[in-house]
């Protein structure tokens, strides 16, 4: 079973926070990665780049996100959209919202 983490940011700054000295999109993917989940697929903005840096070296994909007007849902789908194309046969999608950067 092929498991993909789509990891939401509603925007840069809440993917850029810091935890523990760590960015919390980048302690997000490094858990999702120790969990198992592939592909990991990272929704967010990213105007300046920052949080592709946050990124690098790790298996995590940065994707746009969908327009706004979509709302929430729009943002989920487009992760697993993402998630598809990258993994074909991704059998499902585990949501974690950046907020929850606490949970491991």
């Amino acid at each position: 079973m092929t498991v993909a983490a789509v990891i939401l940011a509603a925007h840069a700054a809440s993917a850029l926070r810091d935890v523990e000295g760590v960015p919390n999109v980048r302690r997000l993917v490094d858990t999702a990665w120790a969990g198992g989940a592939t592909p990991i697929i990272v929704v967010t903005s990213d105007p300046d780049g920052a949080v592709a840096a946050a990124l690098a070296g790790t298996p995590a994909v940065l994707a746009a996100p969908a327009p706004k007007a979509g709302g929430p849902v729009a943002q989920v789908c487009r992760g697993i959209d993402v998630a598809r194309a990258e993994v074909d046969g991704t059998d499902a999608a585990l949501v974690w919202p950046a907020r929850m950067g606490w949970v491991d």
